[in-house]
């Protein structure tokens, strides 16, 4: 019986192992998805330049590069097309949003510019994922450093109405909906 699994194991591993230290030429690098990023950057970061000879476990670690950035919400090599020469890769990235106004609605017993000044986020800023619950987070702590225990938070990005270029799709305002308890 073991040796039946043991030869089932060695069978398995045979047909479906892969070289993962196997070298292929990418041919050509493409990039898309990014709106204020550079191409450059992009490629400059994730080390997969064209002509290079590169191994599979370097896709993994150009996404860790690009992720360490802190401007994309979602990064993706895919594979273009191949042929005798080596590969062709799109590197798709989605940008973060870019912080334009925060916006406090129904705050009575804390002004808009005290709760500014505690935050330090300014206009201009990339807004990463967690990034609104941390200011959410942030503000609650405010008010129950003053006392106000009963507050909550609601929180929304809200797109930016004057979209003068295509720059400007990435901007959002930040709006906090408070209700002081």
């Amino acid at each position: 019986m073991i040796k039946n699994i043991f030869y089932f194991l060695l069978i398995f591993n045979c047909i479906y192992s892969q070289n993962f230290n196997e070298e292929f030429k990418l041919i050509d690098v493409k990039v898309e998805g990014n709106t204020i990023t550079s191409e450059n950057t992009i490629i400059f970061t994730a080390g997969l330049h064209k002509g290079e000879l590169v191994k599979l476990t370097e896709f993994p670690r150009a996404i860790k590069k690009l992720w360490q950035l802190g401007l994309f919400q979602d990064i993706q090599i895919l594979y273009d097309k191949e042929d005798v020469d080596g590969i062709s890769i799109v590197i798709y990235v989605k940008e973060n949003f870019i912080l334009g106004e925060l916006e406090y609605v129904g705050n009575k017993k804390i002004k808009d510019k005290k709760l500014s000044e505690e935050l330090k986020y300014s206009k201009g800023q990339r807004i990463k994922p967690n990034a609104v619950k941390n200011i959410s987070n942030q503000i609650e702590k405010i008010y129950k450093e003053k006392g106000y225990l009963n507050v909550s938070i609601k929180s929304n990005l809200v797109e930016q109405l004057s979209v003068e270029k295509e720059d400007d799709k990435l901007y959002r305002n930040l709006r906090f909906e408070i209700t002081e308890g």
